[in-house]
């Protein structure tokens, strides 16, 4: 009998929780997965990645996290799978003299380790509503984000259902109301005053964002280009991309 293989895993302490959860690696069968669906709709791909990074997820929930949480244990469980390094092909378009583009490929190694979380703060903020009405907001779910879909035509729907999905806890006084509907909220927050709603915006520009930055100088015109990617996700279902 052939010895067993154990898979390999590691624990992550998730940014935004701080959760301490443990992940494991992509068996080949699990990757291909990703790459059969990489032509699917947005949400169809989201599922995938979801429910495979689930199966790869000891103790937590995935869709009750944030996004950001949830893009952390992706980057991790594929650092112990294959690594975090991306190939990718750059075609240089700076305009030369002879009004031709310089045209040169560039080939560049990309460590997706490199990654930096911006506006980083504390998952909390209070927000005074009234002289005795006190909001606690929280960083959205990934599910509670993904349950807007149905509202992304109306634009003041979408926003003020997303608003009221940040509040976590409402304080009136001595008492704490956490136990509310989605419905419930939702109208409550509607009655919000203006000024409330400006701390709303403001946490929600704060939520937290992961990104990669580097670098990509051509060799032969010496014309160097800043890249900042926002969408980490794509560079771990495709393993080598051209940019032109």
């Amino acid at each position: 009998m052939l010895p067993k293989i154990m898979p390999i895993s590691k624990l992550v302490t998730l940014p935004i929780s701080q959760k301490e959860v443990r992940v494991y690696a992509f068996k080949i069968a699990e990757e291909k997965i990703l790459l059969l669906n990489k032509n699917s709709s947005e949400e169809e791909l989201e599922d995938v990645l979801i429910e495979l990074i689930q199966s790869k997820t000891e103790d937590v929930n995935v869709r009750s996290l944030t996004i950001v949480d949830i893009i952390v244990l992706l980057i991790n469980i594929v650092d112990i799978s294959r690594g975090l390094t991306r190939h990718f092909t750059y075609k240089c378009n700076k305009p030369m003299e002879d009004g031709k583009k310089c045209g040169t490929l560039i080939e560049l190694d990309v460590d997706m380790a490199n990654y930096s979380i911006s506006n980083a703060s504390e998952n909390h903020k209070l927000v005074r509503v009234s002289d005795d009405i006190v909001c606690e907001l929280e960083y959205p779910s990934y599910e509670e984000i993904r349950s807007l879909s149905p509202y992304k035509e109306d634009e003041n729907e979408y926003i003020m259902r997303l608003y009221s999905k940040l509040i976590g806890a409402i304080y009136h006084g001595d008492d704490v109301h956490t136990d509310f509907t989605d419905e419930e909220v939702y109208e409550w927050a509607l009655d919000l005053p203006h000024k409330a709603l400006k701390e709303f915006e403001d946490f929600v520009m704060s939520i937290p964002t992961i990104t990669v930055e580097y670098d990509v100088r051509c060799p032969k015109c010496g014309t160097t280009d800043h890249y900042k990617v926002n969408n980490i996700i794509d560079f771990f279902i495709y393993d080598t991309q051209t940019k032109m």
